[in-house]
């Protein structure tokens, strides 16, 4: 009986220790929270920014040689703050200019100026430069359909037409970004002849992507 009374005794001092809440009282300091590392101090350095896709890759020194020069002009392109934005439109202008061609049609480009040829790239290819510049993701919250798989540069392709959004803007992982930036860039849209990156996945719908879930994206593979 005495054999049997410690084994019990013994089995509620563990069903305590192991039934508790995962904190340890030590001199009154809660160790698990102590655990947890400080916050990190957010430095005034900007490392990166959420904007349009591929307008870094695309346009900012595209067909470089220096791959180190390269990595440094994305980057700096990445910590600019708003108001350097626009310095970097002389450079989307001139890369700008080649894109055009993509579709086989040159001067088809969404707001290029033939008439302005003689100016140089900023002269015929300026306007967009400077949109795509301003590198911010617009939605237009007076459109009432978001089609999840073409939100993507709806608004600004509405303003270039000339014509209603044809989805509210911003962008999911369903959309297909880099295929939507070639079109914009090369006059596709336009044109209507398709100019792909050859890649048949851009969006995260091969990874089972969904909408209702943070983070929203499927299983890594």
């Amino acid at each position: 009986m005495t054999r049997l009374t410690t084994i019990f005794a013994l089995a509620l001092a563990l069903a305590a220790a192991g039934c508790g809440d995962d904190t340890t009282s030590m001199g009154g300091m809660d160790m698990a929270a102590s655990e947890f590392p400080a916050a990190p101090t957010i430095g005034t350095t900007q490392l990166d920014r959420m904007g349009r896709a591929g307008v870094n890759t695309a346009l900012t020194d595209p067909f470089y040689t220096d791959k180190t020069a390269h990595g440094m002009k994305q980057d700096a392109y990445n910590q600019a703050p708003e108001s350097m934005w626009p310095t970097f439109a002389a450079e989307f202008a001139t890369a700008l200019g080649v894109f055009d061609g993509l579709d086989g049609i040159c001067g088809n480009q969404p707001l290029a100026s033939v008439s302005a040829a003689d100016g140089g790239a900023a002269g015929e290819y300026g306007t967009l430069a400077a949109i795509l510049a301003n590198d911010q993701l617009l939605l237009d919250t007076t459109v009432a359909s978001c089609d999840p798989t073409k939100n993507y540069l709806a608004v600004e392709v509405g303003v270039i037409l000339s014509s209603p959004p044809a989805s509210c803007g911003g962008r999911t992982p369903l959309d297909d970004a880099i295929d939507v930036t070639y079109a914009a860039l090369s006059g596709s849209i336009l044109s209507m002849v398709p100019v792909v990156n050859g890649v048949t996945a851009d969006a995260d719908t091969a990874n089972a992507a969904q909408l209702t879930t943070f983070p929203f994206l499927g299983a890594p593979n």
